[in-house]
């Protein structure tokens, strides 16, 4: 600490401040000769030279305000540019202060490149500094600077720049309900509206910084320092407001800004009370009090020249030329011509040697610090790009080991899921085939009953009676016996046409000799011969084409289905459709019966051949439906492609 605050306030030295130069001397004799001062402790000796800092910076502080209120602006700029790099050493908070004094000076000496120079090293202090901590103070200060820089970018007529700052203060200050920093930005935004010639947006502008200056006036407190600043700012912005409204020759609107602040204009500054006066005279003018205009257009040139403002003095100038124009002196209007342009000649020819030199230290000051700019941005960037290597690589590795597991794991399951899959593909065929044979050997073992059934109730009992006939005979060979062998006869014929009938049905020859729809045919006529039930075919298409195997396998099908309505449905008409359309095969039976037994859920029950006549349909690649309405029918649709 002992050290660093030596360093400071030997090279405050200097700048020949007094108390700086004690601090300096003590210091040095302890350091060069440790014995040779008293038995004070190092707390004391360091306490003792902080009291000479603090007493250098306070003479620093009081010096640079002289300076400021005497309008040396230039000897201020000397002062901080002295201090600036050792204030850094000892408060870095006191470095935007600085460095926002030195953009002020430059402002008012019109130096605008090193204002914003300046201003943008204040943002630069600020972001470097700032620690989170005070998060508030930090965009208070920041937002003072935007007010601050747009003013400055009006100044080189860049009013969109300008806008875009006094925005991003405004959006602040509002909700911070700073109505003084929210009225001076919506003053500089009005500016630029004037600058790019948008009327409306300058006088609707201005009039709301004015709204925002009143409430400012009605909550300030007198002893705060912006008291007078405020006074300053609230006139000025009614002087816009009325040039805006004597612009549009509306000189009542005019004249309700001037009297508003009639009362507190002596607390504003020389510069806004001439622009005030200016005003007036205008007033005057459109008035028709010519005397009183006069009067007052020729006091503010005396008082703008003598306060040596150029721009007041060039507009009352223009303004002194109007009237006399308007009253038709042309040889008074001539003579503040003249004037005028003597003024503009001179502001032409004066030579701008500060101007250069500073510009000069400008591009100095930037080329530096351009220079430690890319050195730290080349730093960044290696350190970026090494950061950014050593991201890449641990990422790699970690996306390579991610993405082998995934891997792995994405395998280990599709294989699993494959064998997985497998063993079920099988054990589905492996059901399948016991399914269709355990249905294939049911529907032999149904056949067989119902052919032995056919045998037991015809033809066994036709064979019996046969037989009863026959013992008959033998054992009473007589006429009467011998006359009952032509019955005998017949029971044997109807026995033989019955055994036929039960081979037919088993294989029935005229699907070998006439095809499908003449097999079918036959089955239906002799349904109805033997039932007595309406039975109608009908055949759509050639459905003849069909291979004789599958042909027999359609013949079974009807023969069950006809057989499952003779049996259960008790129905007095059938209807048998058989059709072919684009190589597609259908049959259907229909029927007016009362329908087959169904579940609770309305599916029906299985059984009566129906499972048989499903498995037929799936070796045909087709598909078996039945539509089951109780007491109105039913009706079995078969649909495949051979």
């Amino acid at each position: 600490m002992d050290w660093r605050i030596y360093i400071f306030i030997a090279l405050l030295t200097l700048g020949s401040l007094h108390p700086a130069s004690k601090a300096a001397a003590q210091v040095k004799i302890w350091t060069e000769h440790p014995t040779a001062v008293t038995p004070d402790t190092e707390h004391n000796k360091i306490n003792l030279a902080n009291s000479y800092l603090f007493v250098s910076i306070d003479n620093f502080i009081q010096n640079v305000t002289k300076a400021k209120d005497r309008g040396h602006y230039e000897e201020v700029i000397k002062y901080c540019t002295g201090a600036l790099p050792y204030i850094h050493l000892f408060n870095k908070e006191m470095v935007a202060g600085i460095l926002l004094e030195m953009g002020n000076c430059y402002v008012h000496l019109g130096k605008n490149e090193l204002s914003l120079h300046s201003y943008q090293r204040v943002l630069d202090n600020i972001y470097c500094n700032h620690t989170g901590k005070y998060e508030m103070h930090v965009s208070y200060k920041q937002n003072v600077v935007y007010t601050l820089m747009s003013n400055v970018y009006n100044s080189i007529k860049d009013y969109r720049k300008a806008i875009d700052l006094c925005n991003k203060a405004i959006a602040y200050f509002s909700t911070q309900n700073m109505p003084y920093w929210t009225g001076l930005s919506k003053a500089i935004k009005s500016n630029s509206y004037d600058g790019l010639g948008w009327e409306d947006s300058t006088l609707r502008t201005a009039q709301d910084a004015y709204a925002d200056m009143v409430r400012f006036k009605s909550i300030q407190n007198p002893t705060v320092h912006t008291y007078d600043d405020g006074i300053d700012l609230t006139c000025r912005i009614a002087a816009v407001i009325a040039e805006r409204f004597l612009h549009k020759h509306q000189t009542d609107s005019a004249l309700l800004y001037l009297k508003d602040i009639q009362n507190i204009l002596p607390g504003a500054l020389p510069f806004t009370q001439i622009m005030i006066d200016l005003d007036w005279g205008r007033i005057y003018a459109q008035q028709g009090k010519w005397q009183l205009a006069e009067d007052k257009l020729l006091q503010n040139i005396h008082k703008a020249d003598s306060l040596q403002y150029q721009s007041l003095k060039d507009g009352s100038l223009q303004y002194t030329i109007q009237y006399y124009q308007q009253r038709g002196n042309i040889d008074k209007a001539f003579l503040y011509l003249q004037q005028l342009y003597e003024l503009k000649e001179a502001a032409y020819r004066q030579p701008d040697i500060h101007r250069i030199h500073h510009m000069e230290l400008n591009y100095l000051a930037a080329r530096k610090d351009r220079e430690i700019a890319e050195k730290r941005l080349l730093l960044k960037n290696r350190e970026a790009q090494l950061r950014e290597r050593n991201i890449l690589l641990y990422s790699a590795s970690a996306g390579c080991l991610l993405l082998l597991s995934v891997s792995f794991l994405l395998y280990r399951n599709y294989r699993n899921k494959k064998l997985l899959h497998q063993a079920s593909l099988r054990h589905a065929q492996q059901e399948q085939k016991i399914t269709n044979l355990q249905s294939r050997v049911a529907g032999e073992e149904q056949e067989r009953k119902r052919i032995a059934k056919e045998l037991h109730d015809s033809i066994i009992s036709q064979l019996l009676g046969v037989q009863l006939h026959v013992q008959a005979i033998e054992d009473q060979p007589n006429e009467q016996s011998i006359q009952k062998l032509p019955m005998i006869n017949k029971q044997l014929e109807a026995t033989a046409k019955e055994l036929r009938q039960i081979a037919h049905n088993l294989l029935p020859s005229v699907i070998l000799d006439q095809g499908l729809s003449k097999a079918i045919g036959v089955l239906c006529q002799s349904t109805q011969d033997n039932t007595g039930i309406e039975v109608v075919f009908e055949v759509l298409g050639n459905v003849d084409s069909l291979p004789q195997a599958k042909a027999l396998s359609v013949f079974r099908m009807t023969q069950e289905l006809l057989q499952n309505v003779l049996k259960h449905a008790e129905a007095t008409e059938i209807l048998v459709q058989l059709t072919e359309m684009k190589g597609m095969f259908c049959l259907t039976v229909e029927d007016n019966g009362k329908g087959l037994p169904a579940q609770p859920e309305g599916k029906v029950l299985p059984g009566l051949g129906l499972k048989n006549i499903e498995e037929r349909a799936q070796l045909l690649n087709g598909v078996f439906h039945i539509k089951n309405q109780a007491s109105l029918g039913t009706t079995a649709y078969i649909e495949f492609y051979p």
